[in-house]
């Protein structure tokens, strides 16, 4: 079987300023719990997670962890498309 696909890739400039960005407080943490939960479809096991630490390593502030893991997928993700 053979899936095909289209992928439209963009980076989305959103002007979030890390030095305003905290961790979730455990009230807003379990607010969004539902929305942020491991379900079948968002798998975060040993292989998601190890290589996730690795990357974002001690870094506490959430927008600059997420661009830790940005910058990484842009480094070592490679596309392949056929046209």
């Amino acid at each position: 079987m053979i899936e095909a696909f289209i992928l439209s890739r963009r980076e989305q400039i959103s002007g979030v300023d890390a030095r305003n960005a905290r961790p979730l407080s455990a009230d807003k943490g379990a607010e969004l719990a539902p929305f942020l939960a491991v379900n079948q479809h968002v798998i975060l096991d040993k292989r998601i997670r190890k290589p996730e630490a690795e990357i974002v390593g001690s870094e506490q502030n959430p927008v600059l962890a997420a661009r830790r893991l940005y910058d990484w997928e842009l480094a070592n993700i490679d596309y392949w498309v056929k046209q």
